[in-house]
């Protein structure tokens, strides 16, 4: 038994210790750390929570109570379909059509007895934690409060963030997911715990269950792990692949039961690829517009998948120079200040995005010029390459661009605060050597200055 304890005491202190560090060093850090923690919660900080909260909730209450877009009415036939005992599919013939982490949040929404407008108000909530999330990260990576509370301001009043909280898509709780997974990639880049590395691999994995763009994502937390400062990186690396592979291989061997064959998250990666790369492709989503290759009318729904992804493959073969001019295109769509539909382009809103992101887009340029020797800025600046790439590949839209804006906002917020220093010592400077208005006279008459000290002066 006392083998078994003291077994079980070093099994806990291997996972949960920092094992980078010697007591010494470790009491040193905490102690620093302590003398220079930033107020976690000021009065500036609840008032621009408010604010964001505010702001969706509004707009979740001002949503029309529909359906806006097909992958609304499709999450809520998967959410509809669990409830009624039929398992996570959109229908029999398409059991792996979409990914079932939103679904699953939808179906425990109501079961407790929300709808539309429930599910709405519960994402406002969610987008407001995010707010604070954002804060945080903001602080871990430049220790400067007004930079963080910008960025977190900057997220409050983000038009994009706002309306999706009233949309019944992904992009919300995706959102949340991303932000934490960079947030645990900072940890385990400073050597954080193994529970963190272990954690990180699991936020990674219930990401994929979200969005499944976000497989690629596993690679580079595993490289964030190689390149930490624990002793034991392989170790860690090895954590984030197991976090990762728990939470996604349940959902996997379900596809392998239904499908027959592996699949890891969805099956519908040959009609995306096809959308964004085949015949009439132009970056945008039309699938229905496109003309289909006529031999899969003969095959069934579940091998559809595989044969658009062989024909689509051979097709690029084919045609390498349209994929360039179509990753242009798309990158256009994905980082598009304003709204891609032409018929909004024209709104009143669409003025508003466009002055937002213009603003955030410029704070980032110079945030980056100005702290691009900042440790770890790779870190903030990989979730925005990273999709940046994938939506080059597949269709770009403003819509996919929404989870990568707080990284973004991050730099702006440092950016416009620099500028907005740098101006103000500038306009302290001009005001320092304008000469005054009494002197300025005086040497514009030398004369009459010179009469009256005379007139003064006693006979």
């Amino acid at each position: 038994m006392a083998f078994l304890s003291q077994l079980k005491n070093a099994s806990r202190r291997w996972f949960y210790q920092d094992e980078t560090l010697d007591v010494t060093r470790a009491r040193a850090r905490r102690t620093d750390a302590s003398a220079n923690r930033q107020p976690l919660l000021s009065k500036w900080m609840a008032l621009v929570l408010l604010v964001g909260l505010t702001l969706r909730i509004v707009v979740a209450l001002a949503a029309p109570q529909r359906f806006l877009f097909s992958d609304s009415r499709d999450y809520h036939q998967v959410a509809a379909n669990y409830l009624a005992g039929n398992g996570l599919v959109t229908s029999t013939e398409r059991p792996a059509l979409r990914p079932p982490l939103y679904p699953f949040f939808m179906a425990v929404a109501y079961r407790f007895g929300l709808g539309i407008t429930g599910i709405r108000i519960l994402q406002a909530f969610l987008g407001a934690g995010y707010i604070y999330l954002l804060y945080l990260l903001a602080l871990t990576f430049l220790p400067k409060v007004d930079g963080a509370l910008a960025a977190a301001l900057l997220l409050a009043v983000d038009p994009f963030n706002i309306v999706f909280c009233g949309l019944v898509l992904t992009e919300t709780l995706f959102t949340g997911l991303l932000l934490l997974a960079v947030w645990l990639s900072w940890r385990v880049w400073h050597g954080a715990t193994n529970a963190s590395a272990l954690l990180l691999g699991m936020v990674v994995g219930l990401g994929c269950l979200c969005r499944d763009a976000f497989l690629g994502y596993i690679v580079i937390a595993i490289i964030i792990a190689l390149r930490s400062c624990h002793r034991h990186r392989l170790w860690q690396a090895l954590l984030v692949l197991v976090g990762t592979v728990v939470v996604i291989c349940p959902w996997s061997i379900r596809n392998w039961l239904y499908l027959g064959k592996i699949v890891a998250v969805t099956n519908k990666a040959g009609i995306n690829l096809y959308e964004a790369l085949g015949p009439g492709a132009d970056g945008s989503p039309k699938i229905m517009e496109m003309q289909l290759p006529p031999q899969l009318k003969k095959l069934p729904y579940r091998e559809h998948n595989g044969y658009l992804l062989r024909w689509t493959l051979d097709y690029v073969r084919r045609h390498p120079g349209k994929v360039l001019r179509l990753a242009i295109k798309k990158l256009a769509r994905f980082s598009n200040p304003g709204l891609n539909e032409v018929k909004l382009r024209t709104h009143p809103l669409n003025w508003i995005l466009i002055s937002y992101s213009c603003l955030v887009y410029a704070g980032a340029i110079v945030g980056l010029l100005r702290y691009y020797r900042q440790p770890g800025l790779w870190l903030v600046l990989a979730p925005v390459a990273y999709f940046a790439l994938v939506h080059s590949i597949f269709l770009g839209s403003v819509r996919y661009r929404i989870p990568i804006m707080p990284y973004l906002q991050i730099l702006a917020a440092y950016g416009l605060i620099w500028v907005v220093s740098r101006l103000g010592r500038v306009c302290k400077f001009l005001s320092a050597t304008k000469p005054d208005s009494s002197s300025l006279a005086a040497s514009q008459n030398p004369k009459s200055s010179s009469n009256g000290s005379r007139k003064d002066k006693p006979s």
